[in-house]
């Protein structure tokens, strides 16, 4: 049986789409900024260390179901962390699925990049902007922190 959800990096098409779902948690971001943001990222076409991505969940006939926009960075406490500012999981009848899809993913990526932790930061209405501000991304005490399995090669 195929996956429910595709999960698949941001395209050109769905910038405009995915602003509505991503002004449920970034509320003062204007859709100009969002195309910014969103074409830089596609525009950069590698994935830098440190760099923000965005990937989007797709049903089987293509409508959008969730986005998440994460970065791999070093945080003082945990290592190497996935950070996830936004996370938006959308269905009439299924968030859990979508959410499990989207999670699956993050879980694969941090498992890739050698992260023990992956935060996915707390409902809000400014996680992007303040995940820009001084001191921000180091505090520990916000966010859901998820352990990651990490193989080290160690017997």
């Amino acid at each position: 049986m195929p996956a429910a959800y595709t999960i698949a990096q941001i395209s050109a098409e769905q910038i405009d789409v995915t602003y509505p779902l991503v002004r449920n948690v970034e509320q003062a971001l204007q859709q100009a900024e969002w195309r910014e943001i969103c074409e830089a990222i596609i525009q950069r076409r590698v994935n830098l260390a440190g760099a923000n991505q965005i990937v989007i969940a797709t049903n089987r006939t293509g409508y959008i179901r969730g986005i998440c926009m994460f970065r791999v960075r070093s945080h003082p406490r945990y290592g190497e962390l996935l950070d996830v500012p936004i996370f938006v999981a959308i269905s009439a009848g299924d968030v859990a699925g979508v959410s499990e899809a989207l999670l699956d993913h993050l879980r694969t990526l941090a498992h890739n990049q050698q992260c023990r932790v992956m935060r996915v930061w707390g409902l809000g209405a400014d996680n992007l902007s303040r995940t820009l501000r001084k001191g921000e991304f180091d505090r520990w005490d916000h966010g859901l922190l998820v352990s990651v399995d990490v193989d080290t090669g160690d017997p």
